[in-house]
């Protein structure tokens, strides 16, 4: 409910990190990042990677995952489509 707010009032735009959506960050952050997706809440994905290491970018993994569960389409606008989208100065 407040992400709703917050995005309808403020006009807030929502990242979420790679690792959380295909749930590496646990089971919980997995949970709230899916209804987030489901909701339409959230406009890009991204990672707080710091090496390849015990901290590496899931982005295959999760542009895999956003693809079977929410099609082609989401996922390349959250992979990629509305960064550019920001980058260039245009409205998502």
């Amino acid at each position: 409910e407040k992400a709703e707010r917050l995005k309808e009032d403020a006009g807030c735009y929502f990242q979420v990190n790679a690792s959380s959506v295909v749930g590496d960050q646990g089971f919980a952050a997995k949970n709230v990042v899916k209804k987030l997706l489901k909701a339409g809440l959230v406009d890009f994905v991204g990672t707080d990677a710091h090496s390849d290491g015990s901290r590496a970018p899931r982005l295959r993994k999760c542009a895999g995952y956003l693809e079977k569960k929410y099609g082609e389409t989401m996922a390349g606008k959250l992979m990629r489509e509305n960064a550019e989208a920001i980058l260039e100065d245009r409205v998502l």
